[in-house]
């Protein structure tokens, strides 16, 4: 493996690992204090631990990666299951603030954490099984090249048509 893309691989390790502590605290504290309504809270919590999962899963394919001298992973640092569910979650959001604006007076009083857990179970759900057939694809033997080049080389015939979820995650989210 070259010495530059261990580096790489090693500072994203590193990277990954400080952006799940600093995900950790802010879920930590969305949970503890009440500085947001209930609603907005579980939204934005299930969005923050949707990316928490991908940074851990990302961490560990980089740490295979480097364990056994792997020289590329050809899926994307941002999986499209991961985006649809943000992408979902944005909309959620937006509802529930549309929500709250026309129903200010009702709204301080209303609960609906009950029916936001059991769409986001459903929703994780899915994401877990697209998650998993992903990992079973990704760990066949054969599929496995240079990550770094494989991402240039696909961003390069097109990048719209490679990283058209990050696109729509951009849009709907952020």
């Amino acid at each position: 493996m070259n010495v530059f893309l261990g580096f790489l691989y090693v500072l994203k390790i590193i990277l990954s690992s400080v952006a799940s502590i600093f995900l950790m605290i802010a879920i930590y504290l969305l949970k503890k204090l009440d500085v947001f309504h209930i609603n907005l809270r579980m939204l934005i919590m299930h969005a923050l631990l949707c990316i928490f999962v991908n940074n851990i899963i990302q961490m560990l394919r980089f740490a295979i990666s480097l364990s056994q001298n792997i020289k590329c992973s050809s899926h994307n640092q941002f999986p499209a299951p991961f985006c649809a569910f943000l992408c979902i979650n944005g909309v959620f959001i937006c509802m529930e603030r549309l929500y709250a604006t026309f129903n200010f007076s009702k709204y301080e009083n209303e609960n609906f954490s009950y029916f936001l857990a059991k769409i986001y179970a459903v929703l994780w759900m899915i994401l877990t099984l697209c998650s998993l057939l992903k990992f079973w694809e990704g760990i066949l033997p054969g599929r496995y090249n240079n990550s770094l080049n494989c991402e240039l080389q696909m961003i390069r015939e097109n990048p719209l048509k490679t990283q058209w979820h990050l696109i729509l995650t951009l849009l709907f989210f952020w």
